[in-house]
């Protein structure tokens, strides 16, 4: 068989909604809090003089704080790809730390369902040890949910991933919402 069918990749970028939202102004806000507290200190210890170490080094500080952590951390891809019936699940912080997160074979998955009206009940009570939205929405509208070994996986299905996904696990159900 020719690999090229039977290989499928996709990248999604996380949208800034939510949980996810709330932690980036979270974020901005502990930045700028610190920064301030950092001045006051400094004019307490220093006094007025603090204000000419304060106005070069801050701003060079903020932007080594935006590079490190921020960025890092709130900048979120997830690949996913499927290969030889292996799907492979990555995460992508700041385009250039990669981490692979989840590998395993379709033929293990217990579940591979959309995330639709019928569905969507039966998957809300699952109760699995890890939850992965590796997806740029819960509310985008081609959403899968896969359940294997405790873990409930969303990945935003393709027409191709769809095909890989019923091709190499033909015992579980599945349909063609993504099609």
């Amino acid at each position: 068989m020719n690999d090229t069918v039977h290989f499928a990749e996709y990248t999604v970028t996380k949208k800034r909604e939510g949980k996810y939202r709330r932690n980036r102004i979270l974020a901005i806000i502990g930045f700028i809090a610190f920064f301030v507290l950092v001045l006051i200190i400094m004019l307490l210890i220093i006094g007025a003089g603090a204000v000419i170490w304060y106005v070069p080094l801050s701003p060079t500080a903020m932007f080594l704080a935006k590079k490190i952590v921020y960025d890092r951390y709130f900048n979120t891809e997830y690949n996913y790809c499927i290969a030889g019936g292996t799907f492979i699940l990555n995460r992508i912080n700041s385009e250039r730390y990669k981490k692979e997160i989840l590998r395993f074979k379709l033929s293990d998955a217990d579940m591979i369902v959309p995330y639709v009206d019928e569905y969507k009940e039966k998957i809300d009570r699952l109760a699995p040890k890890t939850r992965i939205e590796a997806v740029s929405s819960m509310s985008a509208s081609d959403i899968y949910a896969i359940s294997v070994n405790d873990t409930l996986v969303f990945v935003e299905g393709i027409s191709k991933t769809v095909r890989l996904f019923k091709l190499y696990n033909k015992n579980t159900e599945i349909t063609n919402t993504a099609l």
